[in-house]
């Protein structure tokens, strides 16, 4: 009796030791999920952040564009204000050219009659000297052709003191002409600098308007990322939905486990043919109890985390020396046990012999469920045949056999 009180203890432990297993993983799997949840939570957050800043960006270069939108409509209606002073000036200098033209040609007209005073003078002088012998009779008409020389003379003189006038007036308006010229000058620099600066600002406009239309596109693809993350977010919700009802199941099953496990005891005495073999199952689960100095036990294996840094082949070599093999990952909890480590090592994955066809180091194909990193394997060189577990996402990534790392060995313990 008492070996049979020996054996349901052992019994009772073993579905005990299998209840605290189920439990813990879904435990870990539980706090992968929140993990995840949180970092996919700051990412959104971030994104909406960096989504603000943009627009706030946007709306400074709108206000920019507004603002030199304004200058320059205030630069061209000061340029059509120049031109309008421009033309004035231009229809009054043609006044000026006219009345001087017309000054000219009174003071031609003014000349020809002197020419003709001076010829008739020169006749009077002729018939003066002709008449001189008849000076007695004539004495009375001399006095009278005095008197028109004087009244001549005096014309003469006036005509001199107009002539003289129109001289000064026609200096004035030369010196007034070359001022507007001057004038004109300066307001057509003045124009030629208005035209550049409006060139300028056309340009500058443009350049902000592409500049516009390319924030448009960066904010229509942070939407359409955004977009894409709250897909995935959902995704992820879903899945940890489907998550959460197969661990209830998994509990609702455990329990039913429990149930028969209590039947079973209750039929205990009809199957004690089988006593020896779980007495010898219960002695090797108490030999897998302990692992050598300096390795770490999970399920029926030890590993051995090495501290040194060298190549694939020689890391398997390495392992064979202890008597274990580079570690073959055969389900999601044993990855996540490795995921303690946090190191970047070796693992017992190549496709060395195929290219394409990876396989453990045991010789058995890569089937199930595997844990690449993203993008991966990718054969980046061409030559990557050889797979890391990495120490930042804790998946796979394949890389050259060649270079120098940590690695993990396995020894799966047996009766």
């Amino acid at each position: 009796m008492a070996g049979h009180s020996d054996t349901e203890l052992d019994i009772s432990q073993l579905c005990e030791c299998a209840d605290i297993i189920v439990v813990s993983n879904h435990q870990s799997e539980t706090q992968n999920l929140q993990s995840d949840y949180e970092n996919l939570t700051a990412a959104q957050k971030q994104l909406q952040t960096n989504y603000k800043n943009l627009t706030k960006v946007g709306d400074l270069l709108q206000t920019s564009y507004d603002t030199l939108t304004k200058e320059r409509d205030a630069l061209t209606q000061e340029r059509n204000q120049l031109q309008g002073n421009y033309e004035t000036l231009r229809t009054e200098l043609d006044a000026l050219t006219k009345e001087r033209d017309a000054l000219t040609k009174e003071r031609d007209q003014l000349k020809a009659s002197s020419n003709n005073l001076m010829t008739e003078k020169d006749q009077l002088q002729s018939h003066y000297d002709t008449l001189t012998k008849e000076r007695d009779a004539l004495t009375k008409e001399r006095d009278q052709l005095k008197a028109s020389s004087n009244n001549l003379m005096t014309e003469k003189d006036q005509l001199q003191s107009h002539y003289d006038t129109l001289t000064k007036e026609r200096d004035a308006l030369t010196k007034e002409r070359d001022q507007l010229k001057a004038s004109s000058n300066n307001l057509m620099t003045e124009k030629d600098q208005l035209q550049t600066s409006y060139d300028t600002l056309t340009k500058e406009r443009d350049a902000l308007t592409k500049e516009r239309d390319q924030l448009k596109a960066s904010s229509n693809n942070l939407m359409t990322e955004k977009d894409q993350l709250q897909s995935r977010y959902d995704t992820l919700t879903k899945e940890r939905d489907t998550l959460t009802k197969e661990r209830d199941q998994l509990k609702a099953s455990s329990n039913n486990l429990m149930t028969e496990k209590n039947q079973l005891q209750s039929r205990y005495y009809t199957v004690s043919a089988r006593r020896d073999a779980l007495q010898l199952e219960v002695d090797r689960l108490k030999l897998v109890q302990n692992c050598p100095q300096g390795w770490e036990k999970f399920g029926c294996s030890c590993y051995y985390v090495s501290s040194a840094s060298i190549t694939w082949s020689e890391s398997r070599e390495d392992c064979a020396n202890k008597g274990a093999h580079l570690v073959i990952i055969n389900s999601r909890e044993e990855q996540a046990f490795l995921n303690k480590f946090a190191v970047r090592a070796w693992i017992g994955l190549s496709d060395r012999e195929d290219e394409g066809k990876w396989k453990w180091v045991d010789g058995s194909p890569l089937v199930g469920e595997a844990f690449w990193r993203k993008g991966e394997p990718n054969d980046h060189s061409g030559n990557e045949d050889c797979v890391e577990l990495t120490g930042v996402e804790y998946q796979w990534n394949d890389i050259l056999c060649t270079q120098r790392q940590s690695w993990i060995c396995e020894n799966v313990i047996t009766n």
